[in-house]
C-alpha cells in the first residue's frame, strides 16, 4: 500500500509540474539534399538535411509540419530535386523550390546570409 501511495504521489507531482516553455524557434527555411547518403557524405550545403528523394512524401511531415515552411531542394543535376518538388507540391507545400545543384544551393545560402546581414 505504501508503494502505491508513493507511485500515485509521484504521478500527481509529475502531472502538476509546469510544461517547459518552447525555446526553439521554427527554422526560417529547410534545405533538403535529396541525393543518396553516399553523395551527401562527399559534401553538402551547410545545414542541409539528407533525405532520399523517394522518401520525401513519407518523411516531410516530420521535418516540416508547417506547409508554409520555405523548402529549398537540391541534388546533383536538379532531376531528383525536381521529382521531390512535385511530391511536395502534391502534398500542399507552397514555398518549395528546386534550386538545382549543390553549387547553386551553396550560392543561394551565401546570398541569403548576405541579405540577413544587411
Amino acid at each position: 500500500m505504501r508503494l502505491l501511495a508513493t507511485l500515485v504521489a509521484g504521478v500527481l507531482t509529475a502531472m502538476a509540474a509546469p510544461a517547459e516553455p518552447a525555446t526553439s524557434e521554427a527554422p526560417k527555411f529547410l534545405v533538403l539534399d535529396v541525393r543518396t547518403p553516399e553523395e551527401f557524405e562527399q559534401g553538402h550545403a551547410e545545414g542541409a538535411v539528407n533525405l532520399d528523394f523517394r522518401e520525401v512524401g513519407r518523411e516531410i511531415g516530420r521535418l516540416a509540419p508547417d506547409k508554409k515552411t520555405a523548402i529549398y531542394l537540391y541534388c546533383l543535376s536538379g532531376a531528383r530535386s525536381g521529382a521531390a518538388l512535385r511530391t511536395l507540391q502534391r502534398l500542399g507545400y507552397k514555398k518549395a523550390e528546386n534550386v538545382g545543384t549543390l553549387k547553386a544551393m551553396k550560392d543561394r545560402l551565401r546570398r541569403l546570409k548576405q541579405a540577413e546581414a544587411g
